[in-house]
């Protein structure tokens, strides 16, 4: 992500994906109290914020964030030469 190794279609497509996310909330009436006690709760914008600051993404500021995270921890995954599962 640091060097921008991903494509403005691959962005497209992951704002797609989490503007349809956001479209769900409206579904149900469960969805909805949750995502109220989120923003009360939380501090967390509303629906309309978020839609509108999800399309103003760019590559640049994907790759400003991700340049401020630093790995804490990576974990290996290993065969088990035990035999066991």
């Amino acid at each position: 992500m640091k060097l921008g190794k991903f494509s403005e279609k691959d962005i497209k497509n992951a704002k797609e994906i989490v503007l349809s996310i956001l479209k769900e909330v409206d579904d149900s009436p469960w969805t909805i109290i949750d995502h109220y006690n989120n923003c009360l709760y939380y501090g967390a914008d509303k629906i309309k914020t978020q839609r509108e600051e999800i399309k103003k993404i760019t590559k640049e500021s994907i790759i400003a964030v991700a340049k401020k995270i630093k790995i804490d921890t990576v974990y290996l995954l290993k065969e088990d030469t035990n035999g066991k599962n």
